[in-house]
């Protein structure tokens, strides 16, 4: 791999244009200010007892890296800017004394000269180097904070949520996209390094297979021309299993996220309505509570308090108006997100078993109307066409059959009340007893523990409904044995003779 030389120039002496200072100087003063807003912040979090969760927030972490940079950056073009003006210096140093010496000595002095402008520059070119480093993590450094503030709008935090929404699937499969990826460089740099230059080294190797990866272009034919079937297979496996396979999947998991995130954001959150609501808030910027303020207070609500314009106007009275409905409306649409991105499917199943409890509920009119019995075809029609009167008198019959609603109650048991509301009654009264009896086994498993508990009040044993008053249930009890159900063990095989499986 040292068969190569690169040699490099690098300038040195070159001055700063006015532009380039004007920028600078924009530059510091943008620096010290976030300096001392970040130092203030860590002043307050620590005097509140709160600097490491403070400092710990991703946002604020990112503000102390382009603060630590931007001063390196600094200090890296204090250090470059003196030493060309040391240069510059030295160079008509240099030019003064080539003019006086003779023609014999100038290969010394050049000589000299050389060797000690190298020397006294060699910190100074490390320096340079590193500040072409230092800036080039700093624009890195610097987009990342601008997706960070993009966080507070929607619609421009698209791209930053969908790779925190993703992030653990996406890591997990770039774990496995770089193993298989490192064993591929390694097997073409044992392979084809030896022939290839591309491939000569792990880094060489490294950086061309990213190329394969991202361009999908190869030298097939220089590739396979020694050992074939080997180099072919090299290429097809590492096509297929990266090219075509990982990078596919990583993008489907990108685009999958990103519809969840999509489906997150309103209709309504454009830059438009943004720039409308900022410019509210500066107009009334005398009376707007701020964020912290309002955090501050609605923290201390209970959770099972619900607040209300008028109790947030209680605890700010010079709140605004615009103020208030921006909160309120804003809430109520990421509540409604909320509910809606927790299950896509929850609304059609929220509106399906509403449908079906309505088709009971009109059931049930519908048999209480027509006294207990289901529903029959209208044939009024076809009885007023044949014989008018016919027709007529089976229409106050059926007004009669309807109970009077201001009159006395019925003798007799609707036949609604006899099949639907006594059967409801008796199935309740079986789930509560089976309640009780559940609940006093507890107590007693709880008491064998050493735990006893109180609710303060005791629930009796409900009484059997009255045969005699409300009739006898739907089915034919004759053939049953009645017996007293605490009596009745749960184990079958305990139960007294004559209890069947059915009567239990």
């Amino acid at each position: 791999g040292g068969l190569y030389t690169t040699v490099t120039l690098q300038t040195v002496g070159l001055k700063m244009k006015m532009t380039a200072m004007g920028v600078l100087a924009l530059f510091v003063i943008a620096l010290i200010r976030l300096t001392v807003v970040y130092g203030l912040t860590a002043f307050l979090a620590a005097k509140n007892s709160a600097l490491k969760n403070t400092l710990t927030k991703f946002p604020n972490l990112v503000d102390l890296a382009i603060i630590f940079f931007g001063w390196a950056i600094l200090l890296c073009v204090g250090i470059e800017a003196l030493a060309a003006s040391a240069f510059n210096s030295s160079w008509d140093d240099y030019n003064d004394e080539m003019a006086s010496v003779n023609q014999a000595d100038a290969l010394a002095v050049e000589e000299n000269w050389l060797f000690k402008i190298h020397d006294d520059f060699t910190g100074p070119r490390r320096t340079a180097t590193e500040l072409i480093s230092f800036v080039t993590n700093y624009n890195t450094i610097l987009l990342l904070r601008f997706l960070v503030a993009t966080m507070g709008h929607p619609r421009l935090a698209i791209v930053a949520r969908t790779v925190l929404h993703g992030m653990s699937d996406l890591l997990h499969l770039f774990f496995v996209f770089l193993l298989v990826f490192i064993a591929y460089v390694l097997t073409g740099h044992v392979l084809l390094g030896h022939r290839m230059e591309e491939l000569s080294t792990f880094k060489a190797a490294f950086g061309y297979c990213l190329q394969i990866v991202f361009q999908r272009e190869y030298q097939y034919v220089y590739m396979t021309d020694e050992n074939m079937f080997s180099a072919a297979l090299w290429i097809v496996t590492f096509v297929l299993m990266l090219v075509l396979v990982l990078v596919n999947l990583m993008l489907a998991m990108i685009f999958d996220n990103y519809g969840t995130v999509r489906d997150q954001v309103a209709k309504n959150e454009t830059i438009m309505v943004f720039t409308r609501r900022l410019l509210t808030q500066l107009r009334l910027q005398s009376s707007w509570i701020s964020n912290t303020d309002l955090l501050t207070k609605l923290v201390q609500i209970a959770p099972t308090d619900s607040p209300s314009m008028q109790s947030v106007r209680r605890q700010f009275p010079e709140i605004s108006q615009q103020q208030l409905e921006l909160i309120f409306s804003h809430a109520s649409q990421k509540q409604t997100q909320m509910m809606t991105s927790a299950c896509k499917n929850s609304l059609s199943e929220y509106v399906a078993g509403l449908l079906l409890y309505l088709r009971d509920v009109r059931d049930g009119v519908r048999m209480m109307s027509g006294n207990g019995q289901k529903e029959q075809p209208d044939t009024s029609a076809t009885m007023v066409n044949g014989n008018g009167a016919n027709g007529s008198s089976s229409g106050k019959m059926a007004t009669s059959d309807v109970a009077n609603v201001d009159g006395p109650p019925p003798m007799q048991k609707p036949e609604w009340v006899r099949t639907g509301l006594i059967g409801a009654l008796r199935k309740q009264q079986d789930v509560m007893q089976d309640v009780l009896e559940q609940m006093e086994q507890m107590n007693k498993k709880m008491g064998s523990r050493g735990l006893q508990g109180s609710v303060g009040f005791t629930l009796e044993k409900p009484p059997r409904p009255d045969v005699e008053k409300w009739g006898p249930p739907p089915v034919d009890c004759s053939k049953i044995t009645v017996v007293d159900c605490s009596k009745v063990p749960r184990d079958v095989s305990k139960m007294p003779k004559g209890v069947s499986k059915g009567a239990r």
